[in-house]
C-alpha cells in the first residue's frame, strides 16, 4: 500500500457529518421605576431611567465533524469522535 511505503503510521480523518439550523428566541425585557416616593426616582421619575430592549429572533448552524483515528500497522480503528460547531465561517478553516 501507498501508505506503508511512504512509512505513515497513522492516519487522522475529519468529515463533515451534518448540518442543522437552530432557531432560539429572546422575549423583550421591560423594566419600571420603583414607586417608593413622588421625588427623587418615584412616580415623578417614570421613564426616564426605564429600560425596554426588543426581543429577537436568532438563526444558528450547527454543523458536526467526525474525527476518526486509525493505526495503519494494526489495520485498527483507535479513535472515534463527534463535534460540533456553531456558525462556522467555512468548512475548511473549521
Amino acid at each position: 500500500m501507498l501508505f506503508n511505503q511512504a512509512g505513515i503510521v497513522g492516519v487522522v480523518v475529519l468529515r463533515a457529518a451534518g448540518a442543522k439550523k437552530e432557531v432560539s428566541y429572546s422575549p423583550a425585557y421591560w423594566s419600571a421605576p420603583y414607586y417608593g416616593s413622588f421625588w427623587g426616582g418615584g412616580y415623578y421619575g417614570y421613564g426616564w431611567n426605564s429600560v425596554y430592549d426588543p426581543g429577537y429572533l436568532r438563526t444558528d448552524t450547527i454543523v458536526r465533524v467526525e474525527t476518526l483515528v486509525y493505526d495503519l500497522k494494526a489495520d485498527k480503528l483507535l479513535w472515534a469522535g463527534m463535534s460540533e460547531s456553531t456558525n462556522p465561517s467555512a468548512v475548511q478553516p473549521l
